[in-house]
């Protein structure tokens, strides 16, 4: 059994964006999860409330894809 944890890699001011990066993320075997993108969505002024989760071991990738993709996040 492994202590691998669920992270935040990102937050983002716009859901969609937030399911592109998963979208690429799983393109490439790393599997990751989108919070709170209807809350978002709904709330024009929450800034960075759509959060992307990953494992903590894929965190170097998945930063590493986004980056090589253009997807800016905080």
């Amino acid at each position: 059994m492994t202590d691998d944890k669920l992270i935040l890699l990102a937050r983002f001011d716009f859901p969609t964006t937030a399911h592109i990066a998963k979208t690429i993320l799983e393109s490439h075997n790393v599997p990751c999860y989108v919070f709170d993108a209807m809350h978002s969505g709904m709330n024009w002024d929450i800034n960075g409330a759509t959060r992307l989760m990953v494992l903590q071991s894929d965190e170097d990738k998945a930063r590493q894809l986004l980056k090589d993709e253009d997807i800016n996040f905080e």
